[in-house]
Parts: structure tokens; sequence; C-alpha cells
């Protein structure tokens, strides 16, 4: 919302469309950018190059044209998945903080954007225990701290002010879920995902 009603601020609310989807298009765009980036990181540049391509392939990218925060959010969740996993393999205090930021950030945009903080925990927790390297958990806790805190307090405020702590999105977890059926989804979504990210670029 803020970023369209800055632009119908600045252009008028029936001249604000062209520029508002010209400047989400060219935001989501950047997320290939981000992507060539992390992946000249684990492989070589035709690969990342590949990677780059496939990004911009993502349905997000279709709603640019929209006022609505699809591919922002895809460019700022990329970005916070990229420092997290920086932070991740380098726990400076300023890796940390850029962590910290972009998870922020990227919430601003869309609400969904929430479930990175968990994704951080257990991402790092996880790259810790498997590499055998505590010490470096124990360096993120004042991040993941900081993060946890800041989404509890958030819910909280959100709850006291319009009555649902995941905002629009606490239906979905008053209705319930069969744990069948959702291990069913999880399973297609990994499918999904090794398609893209294995079978695609092969």
């Amino acid at each position: 919302p803020a970023v369209a009603g800055a632009f119908v601020s600045a252009f008028g609310r029936t001249q604000a469309a062209l520029p508002l989807a010209a400047f989400q298009l060219l935001g989501g765009a950047l997320t290939s950018v981000v992507v060539y980036a992390w992946a000249t990181r684990v492989a070589d540049r035709a690969w990342a190059c590949v990677a780059a391509l496939l990004t911009l392939a993502l349905p997000a990218l279709n709603y640019a044209g929209l006022a609505m925060t699809e591919s922002l959010t895809l460019t700022a969740s990329t970005i916070a998945l990229f420092a997290i996993a920086r932070a991740a393999e380098q726990p400076s205090w300023l890796l940390q903080a850029v962590m910290c930021g972009t998870v922020i950030l990227a919430v601003q945009l869309r609400l969904q954007a929430l479930s990175l903080i968990p994704t951080a925990v257990v991402a790092i927790a996880a790259m810790a225990l498997l590499e055998g390297k505590v010490d470096r958990l124990r360096s993120l806790l004042p991040s993941l701290t900081i993060l946890l805190a800041w989404m509890g307090v958030w819910m909280m405020t959100a709850r006291e002010t319009i009555g649902a702590p995941l905002g629009a999105y606490s239906a979905a977890d008053d209705l319930g879920f069969d744990l069948l059926v959702t291990l069913r989804f999880a399973a297609f979504h990994l499918v999904d995902l090794a398609v893209m990210t294995v079978v695609l670029p092969l």
C-alpha cells in the first residue's frame, strides 16, 4: 500500500498505473540479479545465468502490472534469503544486521514473508548441527533472538489492534488442517521445487 500510495500521490490516481507497473516490473526483474550473484557462489557463470533466466519466468512477475505486492515481495524475499545464507556462512555483525533488516523489510511488504523468520532459525540451526559448528549458531543467537522477538511483538500488536495475530491469514489457522492432506501438499511443493531447480536446468 505504501508503494502504490506513493505513486498515486506523485502522479495522481489516473496516471499512476503505468509508472507503478514499470517500477514493480523493474523491481521484480532485479530478483534475477540477486539469484545470479547467489548462484555464482556455488556454480559457474553459465549455470548462474540459467538460474537468473529461470527466475524471470516465475509467476509472481505476472502481477507487476497490478497494484499488488507479489513482484516486489519476490525480490525482497530473495534478498532476505540470500542474506540469511550469507549470515549462516559468516556470522559477522554486519551480515547479521543485513539479515535482520532484509527479513523485516520483506515482512513489511507482505505478511506471508513472516515465514522467513522460522525458516532462518531452522536453516541456521540445521547447518550448524550438520557441520558440527555449534559456535556459529551461538554467534547468530543475537540476531535470531531479535527476529523472533520482533515477530512476537508484531503478532501481539496485530492481535491487539485488529484482533488477529496473522491479519487476514488468521482465518487459515481457525479452519484447522488434516495432517495427511498437509503432508501431501508439502510433497507436491517439493516435487515442484525439484522440477524447477534440478530437472529444468538439466
